[in-house]
């Protein structure tokens, strides 16, 4: 059997209080000309020895460098992030743009306010952390909550980016909602997209309609499985 070379590699970041669990059906959603690439952070399931971040960048940078350690013929990368994973997302972006002068493709974020966005959403950063995944310690949880807070408030804008950048939310999620996301639009040059789907929190991981708007997005629409 012939061996398929992927068209991109999709690097997922799971939300505050979450696990790579979180895309655990992709998979077997995802098309075979998708490489996937799930972040698991300190401090929970197979990492929860190694000691947690003093800042969200701690998250961005080994995965920026490890991007862009691959080899030059590997597929071009798009980065996908949920709540506080968003925003992980996002800094990682900056940081291949910036540091490593290797852009990401595109940019998905999802139910998670912009950094800039005066009025943050009433619910906690994210409702994730407030059931954490299987494998995720209650204080692992608060971390992050605190991480994502401590992100928000010292927060200054840099240079935008220039990929297209997406913003997803749950057509019924209260705490982030369409006002909430476009916040995204001034963080890039590119084009943006806003767009609400049927379903909210992690339920919305689950939903075929989201993979599909994805694939359509990347231009992998029928691609096969």
């Amino acid at each position: 059997m012939f061996q398929h070379s992927p068209a991109l590699r999709l690097v997922c970041f799971p939300g505050a209080g979450g696990t790579t669990e979180l895309f655990a059906q992709w998979p077997n959603l995802l098309p075979r000309s998708v490489a996937l690439t799930r972040v698991q952070y300190p401090g929970r399931a197979e990492r929860l020895g190694d000691p947690l971040p003093r800042h969200l960048g701690e998250l961005a940078e080994p995965v920026a460098a490890e991007l862009t350690a691959a080899d030059a013929t590997d597929p071009p990368v798009v980065l996908f992030g949920h709540g506080m994973g968003a925003c992980v997302a996002f800094e990682t972006a900056h940081l291949l743009q910036t540091a490593h002068r290797a852009a990401p493709r595109a940019l998905y974020v999802c139910a998670q306010a912009a950094p800039t966005h005066q009025d943050p959403p009433p619910g906690p950063p994210d409702e994730g952390a407030a059931r954490p995944a299987h494998g995720v310690p209650l204080a692992t949880a608060q971390a992050d909550i605190r991480l994502a807070e401590r992100y928000r408030a010292r927060y200054r804008p840099g240079p935008p980016l220039r990929c297209p950048v997406t913003a997803l939310v749950g057509a019924h999620d209260r705490n982030v909602t369409t006002r909430h996301a476009q916040g995204w639009q001034p963080c890039t040059t590119g084009p943006f997209t806003l767009r609400a789907l049927r379903g909210d929190g992690p339920a919305l991981m689950r939903s075929t309609e989201l993979i599909a708007f994805l694939l359509t997005g990347l231009g992998l629409a029928g691609a096969a499985r």
